[in-house]
């Protein structure tokens, strides 16, 4: 096949996904933008008191593609996989606002390849693997968290950044050593990255539940 025919026929593929998405939206089964969903998963992660895991799947129901920048992780700690830019949120309902508990920029976790994914239309992506967001020493049971995705690699803040906001969830566990932690000297239990300070990443092979 040559480049130009294999080239009308993704455009083809392209137009016809967007049909389809139109149609879906016109008789009310999706609803146009991009959608965000939070996943659980509940499993032993060596953390007493935290048994849930949370990650971010994200679908594009547009009819144009959504690119995003990610880094290609080398496996073992801190991380494998693709990794994503991203910031986990706490909701401070004394002062109306969202604060920053931790941004993850995958670019300073080494010198590690940096990947382009492009989402096109009715495609998914999960940019926010999973983490135990609970172990977090900045959030206590019943708290509000969101996590915030980044488009790019560059600061939050860069010029053509797209931002893209969770929904709230509540945080239902806390460590039941926290206290006795903070008393021997520790801070968080999980590093920035979500893992177990003993360097034992917090992934569960339990089935995700919504």
């Amino acid at each position: 096949m040559s480049p130009s025919s294999a080239g009308r026929k993704s455009h083809r593929l392209l137009f016809v996904v967007a049909l389809v998405l139109v149609a879906a939206l016109s008789f009310g089964v999706m609803s146009y933008g991009v959608h965000v969903d939070i996943m659980r998963m509940t499993a032993d992660i060596g953390i007493p008191g935290v048994t849930t895991s949370y990650a971010v799947k994200l679908r594009n129901h547009t009819v144009l593609p959504i690119t995003f920048e990610g880094v290609q992780m080398p496996g073992g700690y801190p991380a494998s996989g693709v990794w994503y830019h991203y910031r986990v949120e706490r909701w401070d309902a004394r002062a109306k606002t969202w604060y920053t508990v931790v941004e993850i920029n995958p670019t300073e976790m080494g010198n590690n390849p940096v990947v382009t994914k492009r989402v096109w239309p009715g495609e998914s992506l999960c940019p926010v693997t999973w983490e135990a967001t609970a172990a977090r020493d900045a959030f206590q049971k019943g708290d509000q968290a969101r996590f915030v995705i980044f488009s790019s690699l560059k600061p939050a803040g860069a010029s053509g950044q797209r931002i893209i906001y969770s929904p709230a969830f509540q945080i239902e566990e806390e460590p039941s050593r926290r206290h006795s932690s903070a008393q021997s000297g520790d801070t968080d239990t999980v590093d920035a990255y979500g893992n177990l300070r003993v360097q034992v990443p917090i992934v569960a092979s339990s089935k995700p539940k919504r």
